[in-house]
């Protein structure tokens, strides 16, 4: 191997560890991040398979910060192998806890794979470790579409991790392109297939989504018009039954005698019922309930028959009667 060669490995084993700290440092952030906002979710939502996924992140990070260690010791390939093993296999637990990420967190094993071995490890090894994050990709895929049931549903998460991931993958793309002059043709071609492939399902799965929301919400919003029709009329004739029981019941003679005979209490002029009104509705307000004004109102012959009726329909929690003026001449309890 002449001099020329030589430089030419050590330059480009320099640019591999530089790039393996890089995707290191990047990938521990990205999980810190992602790991507060998982603690931030299982304390609102106390649900174990949130525990147990922060149990996983907590193993990537260690993965991540080793990678970053031993990159730093010019131990890149080891480093790196570290950080997509303990990636893939926190990836691969995900569709295991958590339902509805299965694409999203498959294409990302994939795509972060390529873009990673790409561009920290030989050939040989980047081919080995994709094709791997391939199986595995498919395989987070099959487990999200059939997965157990007691997997958590959390629709926030759906939202975020296509987000971060998004973001993470802009960034490993930008470092991908910066150095794109020099990969081998065979890793060219890998890289560009793979990103590709991600990039056309990540659109038809938009569009799939799209289409799918808005069905969705057509239907939802036409079944909750019917339902909202449906209940209206239920609870107008609810009201229409109450009321003409309510109407029934004001005829009754008792009541109606116990209203006129308040009605014929009152004499003078209408400020001094007035007075005597708002003074009746002091007492009304600070009696105490085993008095004898409120007595004389809840245990008199029409409280009695109110309250017989209301024995009898259950849906009248209170009822009370009252004279001409408002107040209140009998009742079936204090208001």
């Amino acid at each position: 191997m002449d001099s020329s060669t030589r430089e030419k490995t050590a330059d480009k084993h320099q640019i591999y560890v530089q790039n393996a700290i890089r995707m290191s440092i990047l990938f521990l952030i990205t999980a810190i991040i992602t790991t507060g906002f998982y603690i931030y979710l299982a304390i609102q939502m106390k649900a174990w398979q949130l525990y147990v996924a922060l149990i996983f992140l907590a193993m990537f990070i260690g993965g991540a910060s080793l990678s970053t260690l031993l990159s730093r010791r010019h131990q890149h390939e080891r480093g790196i192998k570290i950080l997509i093993g303990s990636g893939l296999i926190m990836l691969f637990a995900t569709p295991l806890l958590l339902a509805d990420l299965g694409l999203a967190v498959g294409i990302m094993a994939v795509m972060a794979t390529v873009l990673i071995a790409s561009q920290t490890l030989p050939e040989e090894e980047a081919t080995r470790l994709t094709l791997i994050s391939i199986v595995v990709g498919i395989l987070i895929i099959i487990i999200d579409m059939f997965g157990p049931q007691y997997r958590l549903s959390v629709p926030v998460l759906q939202a975020f991790l296509p987000a971060i991931s998004g973001l993470l993958f802009l960034i490993l793309l930008v470092l991908f392109v910066r150095q794109f002059q020099r990969y081998s043709v065979r890793t060219k071609l890998l890289a560009t297939t793979v990103v590709i492939t991600a990039l056309a399902l990540l659109l038809a799965t938009a569009i799939v989504l799209g289409t799918a929301v808005q069905a969705l919400t057509d239907a939802t919003g036409e079944n909750l018009h019917t339902l909202a029709e449906t209940q209206s009329l239920a609870l107008g004739e609810l009201l229409a039954r109450q009321t003409n029981l309510i109407q029934a019941l004001s005829f009754n003679e008792t009541i109606q005698e116990v209203a006129i005979a308040q009605n014929n209490k009152y004499s003078g002029h209408p400020d001094i019922i007035r007075l005597t009104l708002e003074l009746l509705n002091e007492e009304w307000q600070n009696a105490s309930y085993t008095g004898s004004f409120i007595q004389s109102r809840i245990n008199n012959d029409a409280s009695n028959v109110m309250l017989a009726f209301r024995n009898e329909f259950r849906g009248h929690v209170e009822i009370f009667a009252t004279d001409e003026f408002g107040a209140v001449v009998a009742s079936t309890n204090k208001t």
